[in-house]
């Protein structure tokens, strides 16, 4: 039995999906630019999650880390990880 149907639906899936974000490019911005305010003024930055969400806000601090680090006082971290 082939498995390409639902491969080629999963793939249609995420196509619209992708496409979807264009409507929020507005959101996105504004978001982004919030985010930027907050971490450039010093503050911090708390992203969240169980199970897997916890690993994206862990891999989205990480970025967010990088990418700030070298602007501000590196005001993302991930509380998940014991030191």
């Amino acid at each position: 039995m082939s498995h390409l149907p639902q491969l080629h639906e999963a793939i249609a899936a995420a196509t619209k999906t992708l496409q979807s974000l264009v409507d929020l490019d507005a959101q996105i911005g504004e978001a982004a630019d919030l985010i930027d305010q907050c971490l450039s003024a010093g503050n911090k930055l708390l992203v969240c999650g169980n199970g897997g969400s916890a690993t994206d806000a862990s891999h989205l601090a990480t970025e967010f880390g990088r990418t700030f680090r070298q602007r501000s006082n590196g005001a993302s971290g991930d509380l998940s990880r014991k030191r």
